[in-house]
């Protein structure tokens, strides 16, 4: 059992049931290609107040139809689960290097809510776990991996290349306070 998968189920403990839904009970599969009459459209990314404490920062980035709010039930379940799961893996242990830097980005879609954690690890690696929920509720499951498993969708893509670029800008830099700050503030805002 992986350590998502041991903090997965002691937050189903906490929260009376004892037999959590994996992500393979409802993610529909897709299929290969472009299915005929799909109509792509822009969504929007905005930035959330980050999930810190010490030996943590991570940006938060919300991904949402043009014209919609993330409902407060789903954000404040995302949060909770962000903070039990990184502090389970131990993703807020600050090391020689610093503080743990990443992102995290929750995607609400139809009928499935998206939350990607991600932490900058062995200079310049982005090491992800992905979660997911039925918008009409329940709690975060991890998406189970194998030899070809769903990872991002062309939205999510969007603050993750964005964070991609300010970290090799974070990489080339002094990387003193200064750029750390610098790294923190840049931000993605706008259609994807």
């Amino acid at each position: 059992m992986t350590t998502m998968d041991q903090a997965l189920d002691q937050r189903s403990a906490r929260a009376g049931s004892g037999d959590r839904t994996t992500a393979a009970g409802f993610l529909p599969p897709s299929p290969p290609g472009i299915v005929a009459g799909y109509c792509h459209h822009d969504r929007l990314v905005t930035p959330g107040e980050d999930h810190h404490r010490p030996g943590l920062r991570l940006k938060w980035y919300d991904v949402r139809i043009v014209g919609t709010d993330v409902p407060a039930e789903i954000a404040r379940t995302a949060r909770d689960t962000v903070a039990d799961i990184t502090h389970t893996a131990g993703m807020d242990a600050a090391g020689a290097a610093g503080d743990t830097l990443g992102l995290v980005v929750l995607h609400v879609s139809d009928p499935i809510t998206y939350l990607i954690i991600g932490t900058w690890r062995g200079n310049q690696e982005l090491w992800t776990s992905t979660l997911v929920r039925e918008i009409a509720g329940g709690a975060f499951a991890a998406v189970p991996t194998g030899a070809h498993s769903p990872n991002m969708c062309v939205w999510e893509m969007g603050p993750v290349w964005h964070e991609r670029q300010a970290w090799v800008r974070y990489l080339r830099s002094p990387r003193d306070d200064a750029a750390r700050d610098t790294f923190l503030a840049d931000r993605l805002d706008g259609l994807v």
